[in-house]
């Protein structure tokens, strides 16, 4: 039987009278669709570590899925072989699904003859998960990890589509543990797992939309990349109230003690958090996108506690200052599309990176020195206006905190105080970026 097996690659649509012999890798959950028959999808991988995916409908499944176990090396032959048309349905190396049924051959494999999965098992290293989708026979949905768990996070409640719901955080690192202890150590020292301390790179040209085109397929599509100077929109208040734990919006007023209606948490009172509307524009078109807390920070060079003291001083945000200096920057932005209602979609802005071309115009003056934080929030019952305010300029606020939260999408270069004015650069360190949160290639595996 052996000498007739032919490897997962060389078959498609087209072949017949064919037999194989794979490993099952993976056996998904029982999908159910309306009024139509469910399915269970299985990954297949034979020595090559070329991955088939495979589908066995609600008829067979019964029968099959107590056949084929988990691990286990089985012959098979004259399975249904498909073409997938769509790469997002694609979850195998090759472009072709397998349906397994009845009639199909499937034989276990004598265990001196079988597979042991890790020859099978197409495992791919750190920093090889930004290879390009877009080569032919790749497909990152097939990538697979040998992990192990560094460090678990406490429990959180986010916000879903249908409601809150409550998620488990890991920190993952591959088999280097043993030879970059003192690296992984400072991950979790530094807590470069965390989102907003991750390198954003700029996107390749192919992958960036014009916001005419946005607006056309918002419905189609979840993420996209667009290229757009940025202004802060007047009239609204920066800063909103949020819980201290889970950092959902609160009901409460500042300096008022309450209960979240999110994650439960009792006797705190709410603390300030970032979130307003901006203005994206491009030769093409202009839309509207909400961008929250540390994308904020780092737009303006301030945290939300100095946000909301120096509103309480009587010294805001100067919004007409602040969009002076972000349309002389051109910015790479990452949306991404939520529905709202029926036939109508919003946009949140979840990363950014200035374009290089343009950062060396990025340069604003220093304001006066923030506010020294208190301890507790005030609560307050108004907001002053912040449109035709004479305030100095409170753009950015330099203090080490800040600058060292955001070095990692964008960082403060070149700068050169003269007095109370410094020149700031918009721009990402990709070095120092880099240097926290990949491995060196000579520790490859």
């Amino acid at each position: 039987m052996e000498d007739r097996c032919v490897p997962l690659r060389y078959l498609d649509e087209k072949t017949v009278e064919w037999y194989t012999k794979v490993i099952l890798l993976t056996k998904g959950i029982l999908v159910n669709s309306k009024g139509k028959a469910g399915s269970l999808t299985l990954s297949l991988a034979d020595k090559e570590k070329t991955v088939m995916q495979a589908v066995i409908y609600t008829k067979d499944l019964n029968f099959l899925e107590q056949k084929l176990q988990l691990y286990e090396t089985y012959y098979i032959g004259n399975a249904f072989i498909t073409k997938i048309e769509d790469p997002k349905y694609q979850y195998g190396s090759v472009p072709f699904q397998m349906t397994l049924t009845r009639k199909s051959f499937i034989e276990k494999v004598e265990r001196t003859k079988s597979y042991h999965l890790d020859e099978c098992l197409p495992i791919t290293p750190f920093w090889e998960i930004d290879v390009d989708p877009d080569k032919e026979n790749e497909n990152l949905s097939s990538i697979l990890h040998l992990l192990c768990v560094l460090h678990m996070l406490p429990p959180r409640t986010v916000n879903a589509q249908n409601g809150a719901t409550i998620v488990q955080d890991f920190v993952i690192i591959n088999n280097e543990i043993v030879e970059n202890k003192d690296c992984a150590e400072n991950v979790i020292k530094e807590k470069l797992y965390e989102k907003q301390k991750q390198e954003v790179r700029v996107p390749k040209e192919k992958h960036i939309r014009q916001i005419n085109q946005v607006l056309n397929i918002q419905h189609t599509v979840k993420n996209c990349w667009v290229k757009a100077t940025a202004t802060i929109k007047d009239n609204q208040r920066l800063y909103t109230a949020i819980c201290p734990n889970c950092d959902n919006p609160s009901g409460a007023p500042m300096g008022i003690i309450s209960t979240c209606n999110y994650c439960g948490t009792s006797g705190k009172a709410p603390k300030p958090g970032l979130k307003f509307v901006i203005n994206l524009a491009d030769i093409t078109g202009t839309l509207q996108a909400v961008i929250q807390n540390e994308y904020i920070e780092k737009l303006l060079r301030c945290s939300a506690d100095e946000v909301y003291h120096n509103h309480l001083a009587g010294k805001p945000v100067d919004l007409r200052q602040v969009n002076t200096t972000l349309q002389s920057q051109v910015l790479y932005a990452r949306l991404r599309i939520f529905k709202i209602k029926e036939s109508a979609f919003g946009f949140e802005l979840t990363a950014f990176t200035p374009d290089q071309k343009t950062c060396d115009m990025m340069i604003g003056d220093t304001p006066t020195k923030a506010v020294t934080t208190p301890a507790t929030y005030p609560a307050i019952t108004s907001s002053p206006s912040q449109q035709g305010s004479t305030t100095k300029s409170q753009t950015y606020v330099d203090t080490p905190t800040s600058v060292a939260e955001d070095s990692e999408y964008v960082s403060v270069q070149d700068a050169e105080k003269k007095g109370t004015a410094v020149k700031r650069t918009l721009t990402h360190d990709i070095e120092r970026a880099s240097k926290k949160t990949r491995f060196p290639p000579s520790d490859q595996q």
